[in-house]
This record gives structure tokens, C-alpha cells and sequence, in this order.
């Protein structure tokens, strides 16, 4: 095995074992990028934020080639969601094959949000359930009200990662004392 390998594989990984690019980056510089251990490219053009639970909503087909394709609602579970578009469970199969435009709707910051998009990918998670990628179709001013959205939902999120986190190791000082 030669240096370059030796070094990505012991100071490239994080705890879990998973390429760490802060330290790739650090120590490796460009070499790595350009080297066969580049694991998947990140397509997206936005940040998206994953919800801790997923966020219930509802989705109706507004058309499909073309043609008005108005549907009633159905019930749906955003799983995250982004700027330039989201991913939702459904139990429900759409035609992938075809060209659908959708409607989303649902609350972020007590606010009702509402988007156009299309779908982009599909899968089966489970038997008669599926997850699909969705990239809207919004203007400029939409987005930048929803990316002001998205950034507040963020920070609320990480605030109570943060304090969960806190909690616990509070609780564990205090069953796990110290013994000087």
C-alpha cells in the first residue's frame, strides 16, 4: 500500500469510520478530490435541512404532460426539504415516467408554504411505500423567503440537538460521578 492510501485510510476517517473531509482536505489538499476515493458528488445546488421528525404535509398533482392533471390532496411526509426542493414518503405511486408538476403544501415557523416542483427520483422504501426527490419550479423571491424559513427551522433544530445533548451529559455526570 503506498503513503497516499496509508494516510486516507488512518487520517481521512472520522469515529465512525467515514471519509472526514475537514481532515482529507487538511491533510490531503487537492490530491484527494482527484483520487479514485472521491465516495458520491453532491448534486444539489442548495442546503437541505433533515428533519428530526418527519414533517406531515400534503401534495396534489397539478399536471401531467402538459395536461391539467388537478388532483385532491394527499396526506404526505416531508423528510427534508431545501431551497431548491424537498423529499417526501408517500403511499402512494406516482407515474414517474411522465411529466408531473406538484403542489406542496405545509407550515414552517408557524408560516403555511406552499411550492411548485417536479419530480426527479423515486423509490420503494417499503412494501407500498415511497420515497420521491422533488426540484421546484419557484422564482427567485420564493426562494429567498424560503431559504430565510429553512435557515430559522435550522437553527431551531440544532438548538435542541444542542440541548438534548447538554441534558444527557448532565444526567451522565451525575449517575457516573468522579472519582479523584
Amino acid at each position: 500500500m503506498d503513503l497516499f492510501r496509508r494516510r486516507a485510510a488512518y487520517k481521512g476517517m472520522n469515529r465512525r469510520g467515514l471519509p472526514d473531509p475537514e481532515v482529507i482536505n487538511a491533510e490531503l489538499g487537492t490530491a484527494f478530490e482527484e483520487s479514485e476515493f472521491l465516495l458520491q458528488e453532491e448534486r444539489r445546488k442548495y442546503f437541505r435541512v433533515a428533519f428530526p421528525q418527519p414533517l406531515p404535509g400534503e401534495m396534489r398533482i397539478l399536471e401531467i404532460e402538459g395536461e391539467d392533471g388537478s388532483s385532491r390532496k394527499a396526506n404526505i411526509l416531508i423528510e427534508d426539504m431545501g431551497p431548491g426542493g424537498l423529499s417526501f414518503l408517500a403511499d402512494l405511486l406516482l407515474p414517474s415516467d411522465q411529466e408531473c408538476v406538484l403542489q406542496f403544501t405545509t407550515r414552517l415557523n408557524n408560516e403555511e408554504v406552499t411550492v411548485n416542483g417536479r419530480l426527479i427520483g423515486v423509490r420503494e422504501v417499503d412494501s407500498g411505500r415511497y420515497r420521491y426527490d422533488i426540484e421546484f419550479d419557484i422564482d427567485e423571491n420564493e426562494r429567498m423567503k424560503l431559504t430565510g424559513l429553512l435557515n430559522i427551522v435550522q437553527a431551531r433544530i440544532r438548538r435542541k440537538a444542542a440541548v438534548a445533548e447538554e441534558s444527557s451529559l448532565e444526567n451522565s455526570a451525575q449517575r457516573y460521578p468522579r472519582v479523584i
